[in-house]
């Protein structure tokens, strides 16, 4: 199978900007079964580096079998030789190429919840924690399949276009795009999210700085993002689009929202499975606000590598905050769970349009920045 050039762009892209690959590296490679392609491109160049790649593939049939038949204590299991690969590697690619997205759809939510808890450890030396862990240079890749395609609603062709033309951009120059956007929310004491009839939500960000998201640990990037104070949230956000979360979609989300915990949900679609999620652990708090940024994400695709980047967009995660200082988008919640959900500001269809204002300061209207 001939690989498109633009993937392979991306391949070098992955490589030599996000990971920064260098002679010596032990890489770890992963994804499902159908983006192996791509894979191994990828696996290519950090040879061609000087360096050594480790490649695992899984398919989207084991992993439901894994989660519907495994007893308790397979769950939560971690053999420990994943944890002196994540402790040995250097660099981690992970590829967000899916097959069925819906695969895991009417898998109990605790089972999943169970097994990625126990995986958290790998996580925490990855990514980091923010204590003991420092992580390690990582990212998160979407490359274009049928299955995907589809979700989206879209022809391959098309769903190719778009992934590469949000990936494959000069990142350099995004980023200073978005260090007025930093700028504008750094240490505010109230941010205001406001759809006329929708959602009218306060929160807090004072003596919290953003972080700036320009390819190195998502691709595609495109977003600034913080870890609110967590008692600050007050009011009620109605969530535009589905969330997709383990093969669950859950439609027409709203939460409110009293001394930064939920103090009331709903959903028109799947309200179980959205009341399940938010009884975890530490799940009733915000632990992140993201701030949409790629101009080549301009429409939902039910793949939130993509949707939370859309500009002129906010998103919440419900749960863990990034583990990271206080300045950097890191905040103290904790939970198991960390779950973005999307709300259009801009003025499309029957979307009012929305408001974004910082202490009181208008700057960002229907989705077009003012600052």
């Amino acid at each position: 199978m001939k690989l498109d050039e633009r993937a392979k762009e991306l391949a070098r892209i992955v490589v030599e900007y996000s990971t920064a690959v260098k002679k010596g590296d032990l890489v770890a490679i992963s994804g499902e079964l159908v983006a192996l392609p791509f894979m191994q491109e990828i696996a290519r160049r950090v040879v061609d580096k000087g360096s050594y790649p480790t490649m695992s593939c899984r398919t989207p049939e084991n992993e439901r079998y894994f989660y519907e038949h495994a007893a308790d204590d397979q769950l939560a299991r971690l053999p420990n030789f994943e944890i002196a690969k994540a402790e040995e590697i250097d660099a981690y690619i992970g590829i967000k190429a899916t097959a069925n997205p819906l695969n895991l759809q009417g898998v109990e939510p605790k089972r999943i919840s169970a097994a990625n808890a126990a995986r958290a450890p790998v996580s925490d030396i990855i990514i980091g924690d923010g204590e003991k862990y420092q992580g390690k240079r990582w990212v998160l890749v979407g490359y274009p399949v049928t299955g995907d395609a589809r979700q989206a609603g879209m022809t391959l062709t098309k769903y190719a276009d778009v992934v590469f033309g949000a990936t494959n951009i000069q990142w350099e120059q995004e980023a200073e795009k978005m260090k007025k956007v930093k700028d504008a929310f750094d240490n505010a004491e109230d941010v205001h999210i406001y759809v006329p009839g929708l959602t009218d939500l306060h929160l807090s960000l004072k003596g919290r700085g953003g972080e700036i998201c320009d390819g190195k640990h998502n691709m595609p990037d495109g977003e600034v993002f913080y870890g609110p104070l967590e008692e600050s949230a007050n009011g009620v956000i109605t969530f535009t689009y589905p969330a997709v979360r383990e093969g669950n979609l859950v439609e027409g989300i709203r939460i409110a929202y009293k001394a930064g915990e939920v103090v009331e949900c709903s959903a028109r679609k799947n309200q179980k499975f959205l009341e399940a999620m938010l009884d975890l652990e530490g799940a009733k708090r915000i632990g992140e606000l993201g701030i949409g940024c790629n101009p080549g994400i301009t429409r939902y695709m039910k793949n939130l590598l993509f949707d939370e980047k859309i500009g002129g967009t906010i998103h919440l995660a419900m749960g863990r905050s990034i583990s990271q200082p206080l300045d950097k988008g890191g905040g103290l919640n904790k939970s198991p769970l960390h779950w973005d959900i999307v709300c259009e500001l801009r003025k499309l269809g029957n979307q009012p349009g929305g408001q974004l204002k910082v202490d009181g300061k208008l700057v960002q209207e229907k989705g077009i920045w003012l600052i």
